[in-house]
């Protein structure tokens, strides 16, 4: 962590004024950590959902394929319910925390 890494992400306050303000240089570079971090998450991907293979007579699925396909689509249905919560989540945090990545 240099000075001119801090100034980059416009903490170069905390390293100058540490002092001053009777704060340790160790929570100073735990906060650049956790501010990186945030900036730096990623987005948790939405998959589509399986679809139900059509046909009829000999050409259906069997009931194990049907039982399969269906446990697919709810397992895939909680996860993208889960990703969209904290998509969310991290977009507002993100945008709140501007990094300007090289």
């Amino acid at each position: 962590m240099t000075k001119q890494n801090i100034a980059d992400y416009g903490l170069c306050f905390f390293l100058d004024m540490h002092r001053e303000l009777v704060i340790n240089k160790e929570i100073i570079e735990v906060i650049y950590g956790v501010i990186i971090k945030i900036a730096r998450t990623k987005l948790m991907p939405i998959f589509p959902l399986p679809e139900m293979p059509a046909g009829e007579g000999d050409d259906a699925p069997s009931e194990e394929k049907k039982a399969e396909i269906e446990k697919d689509i709810e397992m895939t249905t909680k996860h993208n319910a889960e990703a969209e919560v904290q998509n969310e989540e991290v977009n507002k945090i993100q945008a709140k925390v501007k990094i300007n990545f090289r």
